[in-house]
């Protein structure tokens, strides 16, 4: 099986992706540009789980220049 096929394999829709979510579970976010909203937004919009703790991992270069390595 090649790369392609794999990867075509493992696709899925929002949909099917948020509803792999289950109640009581912690979901980590990166990305900064590339958050995943539609899969965010998809995820809110489901009343069937709860207790889903969406934690958001954000990086930024706020150190001044003078600590600047």
């Amino acid at each position: 099986m090649t790369w392609q096929d794999e990867y075509h394999r493992k696709r899925l829709t929002v949909d099917e992706a948020v509803g792999l979510v289950e109640s009581d579970t912690r979901i980590y976010v990166s990305g900064n540009a590339a958050t995943p909203q539609v899969l965010l937004e998809a995820l809110g919009q489901r009343t069937d789980v709860e207790g889903v703790e969406v934690c958001l991992l954000y990086t930024s270069d706020a150190a001044d220049e003078e600590d600047s390595v």
